[in-house]
């Protein structure tokens, strides 16, 4: 009752925003209709690609779209597509309004989940986007772009943007912006990060609305990547991040007149607006990341002071509290990932109420934690959604329906599952059956519990289910056949160090590792340690889920054969129903290298080679009998080969040039279920 749909580059897609993506189920409805029950994808590995807003949902960009994220209900809500390129950057303007920005040069505002405006006036990518509102309900929006300008926008009550005023930066950039309401006035201000290392102020003048340059602040030794303030009372607070590894904190507050000079007071420097002057000190350098600060975010306290989170590319997040008593400001919590080949975080942001914070890193993962009731300085992790972060390229039901399996070039292969709760059910990533070196290409499911998949590479290989994966399989959908099978499986699997196996793991290992203490020596950098990290099931709760860094760590396949025979990089491969036979196709340009090899699954054996084609194999599928071999090519030609009693094939029914309906290339292939009729289709759009 399940169907599937994924959009990938390498054909035409089906919305000219989505050419990535992104793998969605859709259920068949008694009725004939089908409705979304479950969206997976990853954010987008770029900076400001996230934004929670005041009505808890969360904005991110997934490829050229704009998705809405509900953490309540743990899944994604809505997608926004209007864009043609990636989204760079989002921002919630009001509870039902937000803005985008693209690297197809445009700002999309959506309103109730529909475009509202598109904003024309960058000539390269928007990179960062930002927006505050006036007293008098006038929003004013500002966007920044690789074309070395900022725009700011405006926007008058229940009308839409008009272009307000463009700032250029000659041939440097604006990398971040922020921008906030002056205490007790109703003027702007203004900051630019730039790559120049500096920090730019505008502010408006008196009874106007374009922006001058009031002071530029110099400290930080790397490019700006990110900006927020905050506002304490009559005073403002701006964080700003660099790839210098530090934070820097800049209070901003009116200047008290006939205060007698003290020698030891902190340097200062001065602007002025609305004939008030308005002094900007260094405040603290938080010292805490050992690699490029990439985001930040305040959450304002009532009638406390706020708090700051910052994400960093050395895997860790900080939460920043000011102490009073010491006058300082310290580190209160610490989150992230130690040990593993990842990089880091490209973004976080607060929830409205200041009780969970998310954070997305250079895959394109999130990762979310909630504050503990009893303690507040230790936060818990919470399940989040997951997906792909670069191009879906293959998808597969395990043979009894109750699990996917899909492979991207992002160089992975996900198992997901419904979780099956007392009131509700709700899909998520159960298990990363396969980390590789290699962008993956194809897969297929030859039995409950076995897959074989081929990626950038000449080998085909062949992985089996661990002993930790129907454990957690069982509890999340309630599957409880077959434990049996499972008595002398592995545990589950790891990489060695440069390798790309993974390694059974079993309950001996595990033994001989603790007998003798064998532990992995962190290094003083969690960015620079690339040692993968343990397996470890005493950290699985099998009852939900697994979180990212269980995800990436804990749950892999271990691999049980190689197959090899290619000369090229795989490109397709399929299985008969029951899976005793495998067959595989490569890339290819000349008719001996078009060839399709036939594997016996149980010997795994090689027992046949088809050669018809003269170009690549694009795709192949059994028969429901398993008797036919429908496979289709780049030559424009199908073919069917059938199947006899040793395990080999034979040519029965093909086409050749002068027969060939299609005139481009044959991109898919499928049976139906009487095997009387076989579909394909084609770039030709036939």
């Amino acid at each position: 009752r399940y169907i599937h749909l994924s959009y990938q580059r390498s054909t035409p897609p089906l919305h000219q925003s989505i050419n990535q993506v992104i793998c969605i189920l859709n259920l068949i409805m008694e009725d004939g209709f089908c409705k979304t029950v479950f969206l997976a994808t990853g954010c987008n590995r770029t900076l400001n690609a996230l934004s929670w807003g005041k009505k808890g949902l969360i904005a991110f960009g997934g490829c050229n779209s704009v998705y809405v994220y509900n953490p309540e209900s743990e899944g994604i809500v809505e997608v926004l597509n209007g864009h043609t390129l990636r989204v760079n950057c989002v921002c919630w303007l009001s509870s039902d309004e937000l803005v985008s920005g693209s690297s197809d040069k445009s700002l999309i505002v959506w309103r109730k989940n529909k475009i509202n405006q598109t904003l024309l006036g960058h000539t390269d990518a928007v990179c960062s986007v930002c927006s505050c509102c006036l007293e008098n309900g006038q929003q004013i929006l500002v966007s920044s772009s690789s074309d070395s300008s900022v725009i700011i926008w405006s926007q008058e009550k229940d009308k839409e943007f008009v272009l307000m005023q463009t700032l250029t930066f000659g041939n440097g950039f604006a990398l971040a912006v922020s921008i906030v309401t002056i205490p007790e006035t109703n003027g702007i201000l203004l900051a630019c990060g730039c790559d120049d290392t500096s920090i730019s102020l505008f502010t408006n003048a008196i009874n106007q609305n374009n922006l001058i340059k009031v002071l530029s602040l110099k400290g930080h030794e790397d490019w700006i990547r990110c900006l927020t303030f905050v506002q304490i009372g009559n005073k403002l607070l701006l964080a700003s991040g660099s790839q210098d590894s530090y934070i820097r904190l800049w209070k901003i507050s009116p200047t008290i007149k006939n205060v007698e000079p003290d020698s030891l007071a902190i340097t200062k420097q001065e602007f002025i607006f609305n004939n008030q002057a308005y002094s900007v000190t260094l405040e603290s350098v938080l010292v805490g990341h050992e690699n490029w600060v990439y985001g930040l975010s305040w959450y304002a306290k009532p009638e406390s002071n706020p708090v700051l989170l910052s994400a960093s590319m050395d895997k860790s997040l900080i939460v920043w509290e000011y102490d009073e008593t010491n006058e300082i400001w310290l580190d209160k919590a610490r989150m992230g990932d130690v040990g593993g080949n990842s990089l880091g975080y490209y973004g976080c942001a607060f929830s409205p109420c200041g009780n969970k914070i998310i954070a997305y890193s250079y895959q394109g993962a999130f990762q979310m934690w909630k504050k503990d009731f009893d303690d507040p300085n230790i936060w818990k992790s919470e399940i989040v959604i997951s997906g792909h972060f670069d191009s879906v390229e293959d998808f597969d039901w395990d043979p009894m329906g109750e699990f996917a399996v899909t492979t991207s070039v992002d160089q992975t292969t996900r198992v997901f599952a419904p979780w099956r709760k007392q009131s509700s059910m709700s899909w998520h990533e159960i298990a990363r059956a396969q980390i590789h070196g290699y962008d993956m290409k194809c897969l297929k499911m030859i039995s409950r519990y076995r897959f074989a998949s081929g990626a950038q590479e000449k080998v085909v290989r062949i992985f089996s289910a661990p002993k930790s994966f129907f454990e957690s399989l069982s509890q999340i959908t309630g599957v409880s056949d077959e434990a049996e099978m499972f008595a002398n499986a592995p545990l589950g699997a790891t990489v060695p160090v440069l390798g790309l196996s993974n390694k059974a793991v079993y309950l001996d290992d595990l033994e001989s590792w603790q007998q003798k203490g064998e532990k992995v020596q962190t290094k003083a950098s969690t960015f620079a340690n690339e040692d993968p990290a343990p397996f470890n099931p005493d950290l699985i709760k099998n009852n939900e889920p697994p979180v990212e860094d269980l995800l990436s760590h804990n749950t892999l396949w271990p691999e049980t054969q190689k197959l090899y025979g290619h000369g090229f990089e795989l490109y397709c491969l399929t299985s008969t129903p029951i899976g005793d036979i495998l067959a595989t196709a490569c890339k290819a340009s000349k008719p001996e290298h078009a060839s399709i090899i036939i594997w016996n699954a149980l010997t795994w054996k090689q027992t046949d080679t088809l050669t018809f084609h003269t170009l690549t194999v694009t795709q192949m599928e059994f028969s429901v009998s398993g008797k036919y071999l429908l496979s289709v090519s780049r030559d424009r030609l199908w073919a069917v080969h059938v199947r006899n009693y040793d395990d080999k094939f034979s040519l029965v029914q093909c086409t050749d040039k002068k027969t060939s309906i299609h005139t481009r290339i044959i991109w898919s292939c499928s049976w139906f279920v009487d095997e009387n009729y076989f579909v394909t289709a084609s770039r030709d759009k036939k």
